[in-house]
């Protein structure tokens, strides 16, 4: 069960809507700021136009991740000032809700998709186990992260290549005393 500071995405259409990056983005700049701000002042945090980050408000509003906090009016114009009721979230999709998410999804994505629940079934399990008092096993669970990264293109592709020949020192499975774990990695461009 979620606190109340947890939002839980349960359907298709919130997850369609919630996963947009730009939209994570938007979600971020509230999440930094821990208070009530207008589109424009969102947009200006973000370096972005504000008519593009209302839009993008518009639809979370839709399904409630963003709420209206307050109007003030300054100078005649009504300012509305929104906020994040919830900062943390957490998806629950039925069988069903999931089925529809992957027929809207391209092949690329759905395969991400489907990778990336794998992932999280994974670890949620070796999460709960590792906090069943009864489980004698306390080896490390994982972890889980992300951060911006700046490379040139040389650099790119050099830390492609050292990923490539890290990872494939640790897939050999010839020790019976090692421990199996799923890793998920992932380096995509940004994209403004």
């Amino acid at each position: 069960m979620a606190d109340k500071n947890t939002r839980i995405i349960s359907t298709a259409e919130e997850f369609k809507i919630f996963s947009d990056p730009y939209r994570m983005e938007i979600i971020n700049t509230y999440r930094s700021k821990e208070e009530a701000l207008t589109a424009t002042e969102c947009a200006k945090l973000m370096g972005e136009k504000p008519a593009k980050v209302h839009y993008h408000i518009n639809k979370m509003l839709k399904i409630n991740i963003l709420v209206l906090d307050h109007v003030t009016i300054i100078n005649g114009i009504h300012a509305k000032y929104y906020k994040l009721p919830q900062p943390n979230f957490t998806i629950r999709l039925k069988d069903e809700e999931q089925q529809k998410m992957y027929s809207s999804l391209n092949k690329v994505d759905a395969v991400a998709v489907n990778m990336i629940d794998t992932f999280k079934s994974n670890y949620i399990k070796a999460s709960q186990k590792a906090l069943d008092e009864n489980n004698t096993d306390k080896t490390e669970v994982g972890i889980i992260g992300t951060t911006r990264l700046y490379l040139t293109k040389t650099e790119y592709e050099e830390l492609i290549d050292d990923l490539q020949i890290l990872l494939e020192k640790y897939t050999l499975d010839d020790d019976e005393n090692k421990k199996k774990y799923d890793f998920l990695g992932g380096i995509g461009r940004k994209i403004k």
